[in-house]
C-alpha cells in the first residue's frame, strides 16, 4: 500500500480534506481574485442558459407565430448575450492565469526568505520551483475552472425538473453515475500514480547525481552501468505511467460514453413526451443542451484528474516545506561600517548538528590583520567561517561587525561590505563581468579592479570573449584555478570590510598562489580584516595571526608585528578566551 510521508495509509477521507485543503487555500492567498473568477464563472454559467432558452422560444413561439421579426430581434438578442457570454468566459480564464500568478509571487517569495534565511538546502529551490510550475500551470490551462463550474450543476438539474420531472430524475441519476465514476478513479488510481511519480524522481535523480560524479564515473569505466541502472528505473517508471495512463483513459472513456448514453436517454425521454403532447420539440433539444452543460464540469474532473492530483500534490508539498514564517524583514539600510569584528562567547557549527563543532570562544580584531585558520579536516574551519559570514547561524554567543550583530543586517546590506569564497566556488550562469559584479549595476572599471586585485585579470582577457565570457551552471567551461580566481575578484568587488575565505589558494600552481596571497596582504594593508582558512604553510607565514582550531577549542597565535597600515594603525589581535565546554 502506498503510504504518506508520514507513513499513515493514505484513505479517501485524506485525500477529500487534502483536495479542500488546496481550493480553500487558492482562496485564502487570492481572495478578491477568487471573488471575481466566481462572478465571472456566475455570468457564463447563466448565459450558458441562452442557447437553449433560444430553441425553446423558436419553437414555442416563433414558429407557431410566424413572425419573422420577432426571430430577428430574438436571434440579436441571443448573439449579444452569446458575445457578452465569451467575454466573461475569457475573463475567468485570465482570472484564473492571475491566480496563479498571484500564487508563484507569494511561493517565490517564501522560498528566497528561507533561502536568505541560511535555513535552505541545496536541493530544495529547484524542487520547490518545480512544484509551483505544476500548479501555476493547472491555473494556466483552465483546468480548475470545472471546480467553479460545479456548484451550478444543481441549478441546471432543476431546470430540467421543470421542464418535466422524467427528464429531472434521468438528469439527476446520470450526475451521481459521473460523480461515483470520478470518485472510483481517486481511489483505483491513486497507488499506481504516487508510484509512477517516485519511480519517475528515482530516474532523473540517478541522471543527476551521475551528471554530479561525471569525470570519476568515466574515469572508473562505470558509464554502462549506470546506464544500465538508470534503464531499469525508468523501464520501472515507464511501466507505472503506462498503467496509470490506461486506467485513467478508461474511467474518462466511462466518463465519456455515459454522458452520450445519458444524451440518447434525454432524447428518447423527449420524444416519447412530445409524441404524448407533454412537451414541444423544443423542450427536447433544450433538455439535452442543458442536461450537457450539467454533467460537463464532472466530466471534466474525470478527464483533467491526474493534472489536479499533481497539481494538489504540489501544493500539499509546498505549504509543507514553506510555512508563512518565511518572509523578509524590513531593515533600516546602514553605512559603510568600520572595519572591527568582535566575536562574544561564540559557538559554530552546522545548523543540523546539535552540538557546535567550535566551542565559545571570544576574540577581537581590527582592519589591517591578515589572519589564517589552520587545523585539521573537519575540524570547524568552514563552520566558522560560514558563521562568520551570516550563512549559518551561531550555535551560541554573538558575531558583531561594526559594533552589530551581523545577522541583525539586511543581507544586502551585510553583503556588500563582506567578501567570501567558498571552498566550493560555484559561479551563476552568465558573464564573468556580472558574476565578479554580483550581478549588481556597476562601472567597466570597478569590475576591472577587483579582478587586477585577485590577479584574474590577465587570465579573463586570455579568454576569447573576455570579461563577456558566458558561463554556464557551476563556471561550466573554466578551470578550477580560473574559478578560484574569478570567485576571488567577486569576493573583493567594491573593497569589502571584511574577507572571509576558504583554502583561497586550493587549485593554484605556485606562482599564482603567490599572487593571491599577495592580493591578501594588499586587503589587509588598505585595512580590511582577512580571515582565511588554509591547510598550506605558505599562507600562514604571510599571516599576521595563526588561529589553531583542534578539538572544538580555539587558539591564537601573532606571527607578525604590524604597526602600521595604509590607513591607520593596526589593533593589536586580542587574545582568544579559554573555551568553555559543554
Amino acid at each position: 500500500m502506498f503510504r504518506s510521508q508520514t507513513g499513515a495509509p493514505n484513505t479517501s477521507s485524506q485525500d477529500t480534506g487534502h483536495t479542500f485543503k488546496f481550493l480553500f487555500g487558492v482562496i485564502r492567498h487570492s481572495p478578491a481574485k477568487f471573488s471575481a473568477l466566481m462572478g465571472f464563472s456566475l455570468a457564463v454559467n447563466l448565459l450558458m442558459l441562452v442557447s437553449p432558452l433560444y430553441m425553446l422560444q423558436v419553437y414555442a413561439r416563433i414558429l407557431t407565430s410566424g413572425s419573422t421579426d420577432s426571430l430577428s430581434w430574438l436571434s440579436l438578442i441571443a448573439i449579444f448575450l452569446l458575445g457578452i457570454y465569451a467575454a466573461a468566459e475569457a475573463g475567468r480564464r485570465r482570472v484564473s492565469s492571475l491566480i496563479g500568478d498571484r500564487l508563484e509571487a507569494t511561493f517565490a517569495d517564501r522560498m528566497f526568505a528561507r533561502f536568505e534565511s541560511g535555513a535552505d538546502e541545496k536541493v530544495l529551490l529547484p524542487k520547490d520551483m518545480s512544484d509551483l510550475s505544476r500548479i501555476q500551470a493547472t491555473f494556466q490551462n483552465g483546468s480548475l475552472l470545472a471546480f467553479a463550474d460545479l456548484p451550478f450543476t444543481p441549478l441546471f438539474i432543476g431546470l430540467l425538473f421543470l421542464l418535466d420531472p422524467l427528464l429531472g430524475g434521468i438528469s439527476l441519476i446520470g450526475g451521481l453515475i459521473v460523480f461515483a465514476v470520478a470518485i472510483i478513479a481517486e481511489l483505483t488510481t491513486k497507488s499506481p500514480g504516487a508510484a509512477a511519480a517516485a519511480a519517475t524522481a528515482n530516474a532523473q535523480e540517478q541522471l543527476t547525481g551521475a551528471a554530479r560524479q561525471h569525470s570519476a564515473i568515466r574515469a572508473m569505466g562505470m558509464t554502462k552501468a549506470i546506464e544500465q541502472l538508470w534503464r531499469g528505473q525508468r523501464e520501472e517508471a515507464l511501466a507505472h505511467t503506462l498503467k496509470t495512463s490506461k486506467m485513467d483513459a478508461s474511467y474518462a472513456s466511462i466518463a465519456r460514453a455515459s454522458r452520450q448514453v445519458l444524451q440518447i436517454l434525454i432524447l428518447g425521454a423527449g420524444g416519447f413526451l412530445v409524441l404524448s403532447q407533454s412537451m414541444s420539440p423544443g423542450g427536447i433539444v433544450a433538455g439535452s443542451v442543458i442536461m450537457s452543460r450539467a454533467l460537463a464540469p464532472t466530466d471534466q474532473i474525470v478527464g483533467g484528474w491526474r493534472s489536479f492530483v499533481q497539481a494538489r500534490t504540489s501544493w500539499r508539498s509546498l505549504t509543507d516545506r514553506l510555512s508563512p514564517d518565511y518572509k523578509r524583514q524590513d531593515y533600516t539600510p546602514l553605512p559603510r561600517p568600520d572595519a572591527s569584528l568582535v566575536l562574544d562567547r561564540l559557538a559554530a557549527g552546522a545548523p543540523t548538528m546539535e552540538a557546535p563543532v567550535v566551542r565559545p570562544f571570544s576574540y577581537e580584531v581590527r582592519g589591517g590583520h591578515l589572519i589564517a585558520m589552520v587545523g585539521t579536516s573537519g575540524c570547524g574551519k568552514s563552520s566558522l567561517l560560514q558563521t562568520l559570514a551570516a550563512v549559518w547561524p551561531t550555535k551560541s554567543g554573538e558575531v558583531q561587525l561594526a559594533g552589530r550583530s551581523v545577522h541583525d543586517w539586511a543581507n544586502e546590506d551585510r553583503g556588500q561590505y563582506v567578501g567570501y569564497l567558498p571552498q566550493s566556488i560555484d559561479l551563476a550562469p552568465g558573464t564573468i563581468a556580472q558574476n565578479i559584479a554580483r550581478f549588481t549595476e556597476a562601472q567597466p572599471e570597478e569590475i576591472y579592479q577587483a579582478a587586477r586585485d585577485a590577479g584574474a585579470h590577465d587570465v579573463i582577457l586570455s579568454l576569447a570573449e573576455g570579461y563577456e565570457t558566458q558561463i554556464g551552471p557551476n563556471g561550466v567551461g573554466l578551470s578550477g584555478g580560473q574559478k578560484q580566481l574569478i570567485g576571488l575578484a567577486r569576493a573583493f568587488f567594491r573593497s569589502p570590510v571584511l574577507l572571509l575565505l576558504d583554502e583561497p589558494t586550493a587549485n593554484l600552481d605556485g606562482e599564482t598562489a603567490n599572487t593571491v596571497i599577495g592580493a591578501l596582504q594588499s586587503r589587509a594593508a588598505i585595512g580590511s580584516i582577512v580571515i582565511t582558512s588554509t591547510h598550506g604553510p605558505r599562507l600562514v607565514q604571510h599571516a599576521h595571526t595563526q588561529l589553531t582550531i583542534a578539538h572544538g577549542g580555539v587558539i591564537a597565535k601573532p606571527m607578525q608585528t604590524i604597526t602600521q597600515t595604509t590607513h591607520k594603525k593596526a589593533s593589536r589581535p586580542v587574545q582568544v578566551f579559554a573555551n568553555e565546554r559543554g
